[in-house]
């Protein structure tokens, strides 16, 4: 949802898609000694202190370093769980996730760490944590279930600068891109051991119990999709080239069909040709490519431009020859051409070509008038 679509006289619950999330505070719960959770229908329209919209429509995640964490020893937390309806979900179940958020961390705690998004374990660990570290804006993620962390770094940014990530798992590969900055990590099968689900808001990684310290974090988008399916890649990518281009389509969710179009139309799950060998490329092509499922949403479109041209000629007159080469790499299809008049649409053969030196050469007799060659397909 965006910034101008928000509400501030509405709560949270009512500006934003709640429906498959609930809310873990940083407040106790009277009748279990745990924290207090929030959950559907109340979270439609709840609002406190440590959750609230803002006067620019965001939605508020205040938490005080004093709080109540959920374990002993832990941390507190405003934070949204997203539940089964949406999440608990195996890797191995071959279905992409997706969450996308857009905030800003506005104070920090005295420790300057928070985490605002992450995919946790239902039994204990986590996949990924995106953390804010005074500034530094980081990844962090296990080489395998229930190890030390290592850091991947997506940027460094000032309090109130607006922070646009998307945190996405297909099969076993996990990307966090944070305002355009990716970092990926794969995980072994010892993550098979679980299932997971995502959260977003703000834990506040300071439990140092000083009442007069906080943390705040405002989100402006969240978004969290279960099954959407990882959209094409184009191997070579899309750009410039002197010769035929062979381009493999993939996908990294496993089990989609994946449909393509060289004449400018989109491809939907109905259009465009099913894909099942790497497409050949032999003139100036727009490529574009869906991957598709049954269950699961379609991807995006990739569309990548693959410009074929011609390489430059290089002549050289040597006694009474003119010799004229080009790359030998160069497409087959592109045949040497001659005229004498620049304008003329006449045309011809530019002479019997050979190979050298990783060179096509083409020699002819020095022309009594000027000459122009060309290549052309």
């Amino acid at each position: 949802m965006s910034a101008w679509a928000l509400n501030p006289a509405k709560s949270p619950g009512q500006n934003f898609d709640l429906s498959t999330w609930k809310l873990q505070t940083p407040f106790t719960n009277t009748s279990s000694g745990g924290v207090l959770e929030i959950f559907q229908p109340q979270l439609t329209t709840y609002s406190s202190n440590i959750f609230y919209t803002a006067t620019d429509g965001a939605m508020v995640f205040w938490v005080p370093t004093a709080g109540v964490p959920i374990a002993a020893g832990g941390y507190p937390r405003s934070e949204l769980r997203q539940l089964a309806t949406g999440g608990d979900w195996a890797l191995t179940n071959n279905v992409g996730h997706l969450l996308t958020a857009t905030c800003k961390v506005l104070t920090n705690p005295p420790s300057g760490k928070i985490i605002f998004g992450q995919i946790h374990g239902t039994a204990s660990d986590e996949i990924v944590k995106l953390q804010w570290d005074n500034g530094t804006v980081r990844a962090s993620f296990e080489t395998n279930y229930g190890v030390t962390a290592f850091y991947k770094t997506n940027g460094t940014w000032n309090l109130g600068d607006t922070l646009s990530y998307s945190i996405q798992q297909s099969n076993h590969l996990v990307t966090v891109t944070v305002n355009g900055a990716s970092v990926s990590n794969v995980l072994n099968s010892s993550w098979d051991v679980d299932t997971y689900y995502f959260k977003a808001g703000n834990y506040c990684s300071d439990n140092s119990t000083n009442t007069d310290t906080v943390s705040v974090v405002a989100f402006y988008g969240l978004n969290g999709v279960a099954g959407a399916v990882a959209a094409p890649t184009f191997s070579p990518p899309a750009g410039t080239y002197s010769s035929n281009q062979t381009v493999t389509i993939s996908t990294s969710t496993i089990g989609t069909s994946i449909h393509f179009s060289t004449n400018g139309i989109q491809p939907t799950s109905t259009t465009g040709t099913l894909y099942n060998s790497p497409v050949i490329i032999r003139t100036t092509t727009t490529l574009k490519a869906i991957a598709c499922d049954s269950i699961l949403t379609n991807s995006t479109v990739t569309t990548g431009l693959y410009t074929i041209t011609p390489p430059a000629l290089a002549i050289q007159t040597i006694g009474t020859n003119v010799i004229v080469f080009w790359p030998a790499s160069t497409d087959r299809a592109f045949v040497l051409q001659f005229t004498t008049n620049l304008f003329s649409t006449n045309w011809v053969g530019g002479g019997a070509l050979v190979t050298n030196g990783g060179q096509f050469v083409v020699t002819n007799a020095v022309s009594a008038s000027t000459g122009f060659y060309r290549l052309k397909k």
